[in-house]
């Protein structure tokens, strides 16, 4: 069924076949659009260049490169991409997933059941051993680069996503950097498991991930097992050396500990 936005005469094209239904979101050098794939005869999202930041060759080659790591990946908890199309400047294809971010979740919900709490993890943490067994980290874990939906997340977002070793400070999100990233020294599975951490504390106690080193605060009706509030909050030590290894966290999150 030809989606009803189509009907209007003057939706313009972003690139050929990909028709433009609207602006999704506006970053500080991309643009995300919901939009129609003609030949797939079906809604996607395509991310692209700022038209006034399309002469940014850092920007595009940032992009072209999570274009490629997107469409080799295959993984349940990540989200697909379809085709990097070149019209001027880079398009990233992405499928449409229906269902809402983790952040727009845990407001409405007033944080997540333990038990959900764990699940989340435990899938974020599944797609995150996919990303690093592909030597690459994801390095911007947040809510809202988590999308839900029927009991399943995708992560999202490999824009600042990067091998392993030596890093640029500052990369990433205020709030729920590493610290290792805030100062630019090297990053690793670490940096992604204190990420991690931080998100999955948030989605229990809808506050702000705690700084590195400080303990969370669980509210008494979402207080998750000992274990899981151990592991969570040594996953949030200032030293990477000190942080459970991925899997160690899973096996926790899961209920091996």
């Amino acid at each position: 069924m030809t989606h009803p936005a189509l009907l209007a005469a003057d939706a313009p094209d972003l690139a050929p076949g990909l028709r433009d239904l609207g602006l999704l979101r506006r970053g500080e050098a991309l643009d995300v659009h919901d939009a129609w794939h003609r030949d797939m005869d079906c809604r996607c999202v395509v991310k692209t260049l700022r038209p006034d930041r399309a002469g940014d060759a850092s920007a595009a080659d940032a992009l072209r490169m999570e274009g490629a790591r997107l469409i080799a990946f295959a993984h349940p908890h990540l989200v697909r991409a379809f085709a990097l199309v070149e019209a001027g400047r880079p398009m990233l294809v992405l499928e449409t997933l229906d269902g809402r971010t983790l952040d727009g979740l845990i407001e409405d919900e007033d944080g997540l059941h333990p038990d959900d709490m764990r699940e989340l993890g435990s899938q974020l943490a599944s797609a995150l051993a996919y990303l690093h067994g592909h030597g690459v980290l994801h390095l911007d874990l947040k809510p809202s680069n988590i999308v839900c939906t029927a009991g399943a997340v995708r992560l999202i977002d490999l824009s600042v996503a990067r091998a392993p070793g030596a890093g640029r400070a500052g990369v990433g999100t205020d709030g729920y950097m590493a610290p290792e990233q805030e100062r630019g020294a090297a990053v690793s599975a670490a940096t992604d498991v204190f990420g991690l951490a931080g998100v999955l504390i948030e989605a229990s106690t809808t506050e702000p991930p705690p700084a590195a080193g400080a303990a969370p605060v669980w509210p008494r009706r979402r207080r998750p097992p000992r274990p899981v509030r151990d592991a969570l909050a040594a996953c949030r030590a200032a030293d990477p050396a000190r942080r459970p290894a991925l899997g160690e966290l899973t096996t926790v999150l899961r209920g091996g500990a």
